[in-house]
């Protein structure tokens, strides 16, 4: 489960993950090494006000251990790009 703090309210889906993204990094027309990136990947967004896009806030429930972990991040065309983790989730108690 994820909810997700953006502009203007939240919105929240039961069927999210973090995954890792390889991205290769070109010089001279070789792949010189491999950037990893964090996304949090969403299917079944609902936004219950507000526009999900640009920074937002994150809090993710691991369904197995029950701990819900903060993080901040950007909306981009992949998913919801990781920029920090270990963020503080007190903002869940203003929603």
């Amino acid at each position: 489960m994820v909810i997700i703090l953006h502009k203007g309210g939240w919105s929240a889906s039961n069927d999210a993950s973090i995954e890792q993204v390889r991205t290769p990094i070109f010089k001279d027309g070789k792949t010189t090494a491999v950037k990893k990136t964090e996304y949090c990947k969403i299917k079944g967004l609902f936004t219950v006000s507000g526009v999900c896009e640009g920074e937002v806030e994150l809090a993710i429930k691991d369904d197995q251990s029950g701990e819900v972990v903060g993080f901040r991040g950007i909306v981009d065309d992949r998913g919801v790009r990781i920029a920090d983790s270990g963020v503080s989730t007190e903002w869940l108690k203003k929603i």
